[in-house]
């Protein structure tokens, strides 16, 4: 689970080993991060999560790509065809499946 600089809460899956370490990384020490992917429609409170083979933690990005959780829902469209969109982060919850 992420929460975005403004407090708004998004779960965050990942196929990746190497991302999911990263993830138990940023959960231990509370570094903000970005975190991001591919946005798709999704059935939970915000009509979108990232795509969990997409999933990419990063320590800079494009301007153009940063948003806040509730920036993409509100224009979830734009998103859509965006490409990859990035949430300046903490992780504040992690559960293995």
């Amino acid at each position: 689970m992420i929460q975005d600089v403004d407090g708004n809460l998004l779960s965050v899956e990942t196929t990746s080993d190497e991302v999911w370490t990263q993830l138990l990384q940023l959960n231990a020490n509370g570094t903000l991060m970005w975190v991001g992917g591919v946005v798709q429609r999704y059935d939970n409170k915000w009509g979108f999560r990232f795509k969990s083979e997409t999933i990419i933690i990063a320590q800079f990005t494009i301007v153009g790509a940063q948003a806040t959780i509730r920036f993409i829902s509100d224009d979830i469209d734009y998103w859509l065809n965006f490409g990859i969109a990035y949430v300046a982060s903490i992780v504040v919850e992690t559960h293995e499946t």
